[in-house]
């Protein structure tokens, strides 16, 4: 969230009429079970462990930025990631 954060605040501010909120999913489990979404949506490598790997590193979850669009209540769309385009796409939708 952090590289397309400043985005997400020039988004909310140019577009006054559309409420744009941020939820932890680590802080408000429920609310992201709800919405389905989940802090394991992208793996990242661990840190070295003391045996070599051979192949491929161990992966382990990292959260992945999701978006969603409701309109009166109902779920419109969604984007994942830290993808600019597909962000503006989905505001743009709203």
């Amino acid at each position: 969230m952090e590289q397309i954060a400043p985005a997400f605040e020039e988004l909310a501010a140019k577009h006054s009429s559309i409420i744009f909120a941020k939820v932890d999913v680590d802080e408000c489990q429920e609310v992201a079970s709800a919405c389905g979404v989940s802090a394991s949506a992208r793996p990242r490598p661990r840190r070295p462990t003391a045996e070599p790997l051979t192949i491929h590193p161990f992966l382990r979850a990292l959260p992945v930025p999701t978006f969603q669009l409701y309109k009166n209540g109902v779920k419109a769309g969604e984007c994942k990631g830290a993808n600019l385009q597909a962000l503006q796409a989905l505001v743009a939708s709203a």
